[in-house]
């Protein structure tokens, strides 16, 4: 897993859940100076399920390509590579986690 968390109660959460899980969690950044993101569903009625977005100047926007531990990206075994984090809206960390894994 590649991602930046906050170091706060639901970045630590997200952490430890992932870990029992058994996602490999050593290559997540965790950034003390930021939140982590988060989304929260509300249910209005059987139809109205409005989304509030908490995103702002949080963690995982702050990824950079030096996050990317090149070391730890050639011994991962993968398969596949699924880019579905917020960070990887800049193409620069796209092609940086891309070319490190391969």
């Amino acid at each position: 897993m590649l991602t930046s968390v906050g170091d706060d109660h639901m970045g630590s959460f997200l952490v430890e859940s992932l870990d029992k899980e058994g996602c490999d969690t050593r290559a997540i950044k965790v950034d003390s100076e930021r939140l982590i993101a988060i989304v929260l569903l509300g249910i209005k009625d059987h139809e109205t399920f409005p989304l509030m977005f908490y995103r702002e100047n949080c963690a995982d926007m702050t990824l950079r390509e030096e996050d990317i531990d090149e070391s730890f990206m050639l011994l991962l075994p993968m398969r596949r590579l699924a880019l579905t984090f917020s960070a990887y809206y800049r193409v620069s960390i796209w092609w940086s986690a891309l070319k490190k894994s391969s």
